[in-house]
């Protein structure tokens, strides 16, 4: 028996070249700011260097605003990285993949449990992966699970990261701004001190580490 697709379902074309044009000129752009820009990274953490320099297994946390540059930085180091499938953000999934990024589709509240599965086998494996730690659908600065349980389940450390630019633009969004760095600009990763989630952690004390996430994504942010 064959499966019809209604009309209405069926993709338009010209929409798929205009979103494929977008992407194109995100990655060209991204590309000439770090061309044109001086990029740094530090750390007051010498362990957090050492295991980004020596490209040990470690969950590289971030806030989903600070995502759109972190997909340039990431990708030089073709880290997977979790996304979430849905319209808003398909754009940005096909952004990490330009950019280098192996993505992971995923999400807890929706059900993509495979995603993180996929990233927990990569950090077995010896690779570094990223993950927004808010998820792309908020609330915005708010630690989500996906982090913890990567940490939880491989001992690797949770590394608090995020860029500041001396010129950026800010990108309205309903749950949250993006913040995008302009070009011939001086552009700082910083990464903060390794969490560990200890294996035998109950819900109160992972609630302390989440709290002690938060507290360095935001003081490096801010």
């Amino acid at each position: 028996m064959h499966c019809v697709t209604p009309v209405f379902a069926r993709v338009n074309p010209r929409n798929v070249i205009l979103e494929t044009v977008v992407v194109i000129l995100s990655y060209l752009y991204l590309s000439f700011v770090a061309l044109t820009s001086r990029i740094r990274v530090t750390s007051a953490s010498e362990e957090s260097i050492t295991t980004l320099r020596e490209r040990r297994p470690a969950v590289y946390a971030f806030w989903f605003q600070h995502i759109v540059f972190l997909l340039y930085y990431f990708g030089t180091r073709k880290m997977p990285i979790l996304m979430t499938p849905q319209a808003k953000t398909d754009r940005l999934t096909r952004l990490s993949e330009w950019m280098g990024l192996r993505v992971a589709k995923g999400s807890l509240e929706g059900g993509g449990r495979h995603a993180l599965v996929t990233l927990l086998d990569q950090l077995k494996a010896g690779t570094a992966v990223a993950i927004p730690a808010d998820g792309s659908r908020g609330p915005e600065r708010k630690c989500k699970a996906g982090c913890f349980i990567l940490g939880q389940e491989t001992g690797s450390p949770i590394i608090p990261t995020t860029w500041k630019a001396l010129f950026r633009i800010k990108i309205p969004r309903k749950y949250g701004p993006l913040y995008i760095p302009l070009p011939f600009n001086s552009i700082e990763i910083k990464l903060g001190a390794p969490v560990v989630v200890n294996r035998h952690y109950q819900f109160a004390e992972l609630e302390g580490i989440r709290t002690q996430l938060t507290n360095q994504l935001d003081r490096l942010a801010d």
